[in-house]
């Protein structure tokens, strides 16, 4: 699962995305000018490079934790005030971004120790999923295919980032030990953090910075990776629209999917849809 050398990368990348990367890359190396000093490639992380999401799997494990042991996870001794319905209600009816945020909000109190050790045990515990509320939360894995690419594009020069709508702890997490990317190219959702001179670091309960959902994607790629667009991005949601509209109108955007009529009706957002490329998953 977290196999980085790319030797595989014809069995595992299609013959068609292989192509389009080589004419982006027959663009870059003929350009006229240097607006570009830097290669950059940017992807959304959950349902993209990963199969499943790892901040739902997180917050699973932490509701079953306090489920298995029967007591509040938590420093002020209170359970999580939120549940598995819970989320999935509020996504039905207020949306992504009310729902990414108490996702994580709800975490306050909490160790970031805790946060951190659960991340790790959930992503290595090789289970197909949790099951929660008489539902089965899916364990997340790398996509094989987006795994080999970023082998792949490292090797042409790309510097390579993530925005994620998961907590950037975990988020920064999955792309060192699963992607090869360094912690400090990948940004999720900051939970504001507590110093408690008791227990240490705490979660608090707000967000530090934009909920990186739609245009705070954007806002996080502008403010922490530059004006420059990306010549290489990829998602998979209508949430990463925006984000993926920063690509340039030369490069290549990757849309990760099971079903490749979805794309169709997103495409009119889509500001170049000429360089949307289907990834069947």
């Amino acid at each position: 699962m977290t196999n980085l050398n790319g030797e595989s990368t014809r069995k595992q990348i299609p013959e068609g995305l292989l192509d389009r990367i080589e004419q982006v890359e027959y663009w870059y190396n003929n350009r006229s000018g240097q607006e570009f000093d830097r290669k950059i490639a940017l992807f959304d992380l959950d349902n993209t490079l990963l199969v499943g999401d790892c901040g739902e799997v997180l917050f699973a494990q932490l509701k079953i934790d306090e489920r298995d042991k029967n007591k509040p996870l938590t420093v002020h001794k209170k359970m999580i005030p939120f549940t598995w319905t819970g989320y999935q209600e509020t996504l039905k009816t207020k949306g992504k971004v009310e729902a990414y945020s108490r996702i994580i909000t709800c975490m306050a109190g909490l160790p970031l120790e805790t946060l951190l050790e659960t991340s790790q045990r959930v992503m290595q515990s090789n289970l197909e999923y949790l099951e929660l509320e008489g539902k089965k939360i899916p364990v997340p894995y790398p996509y094989p295919p987006m795994q080999t690419l970023l082998v792949r594009l490292r090797s042409l020069g790309y510097e390579i980032y993530i925005i994620s709508a998961s907590n950037q702890y975990t988020v920064r997490y999955v792309a060192e030990k699963y992607f090869g990317i360094p912690g400090s190219n990948a940004f999720g959702m900051l939970p504001t953090v507590v110093n408690d001179p008791r227990y240490g670091k705490i979660i608090g309960d707000d967000i530090n910075g934009p909920v990186t959902v739609a245009e705070g994607k954007v806002e996080v790629y502008k403010k922490n990776i530059g004006p420059i667009s990306p010549i290489i991005s990829g998602g998979d949601s209508t949430t990463d629209i925006m984000m993926l509209n920063l690509t340039d109108s030369n490069g290549l955007i990757i849309w990760v999917g099971e079903d490749e009529n979805r794309l169709a009706s997103i495409q009119e957002d889509i500001t170049h849809p000429e360089i949307v490329y289907f990834l069947k998953r």
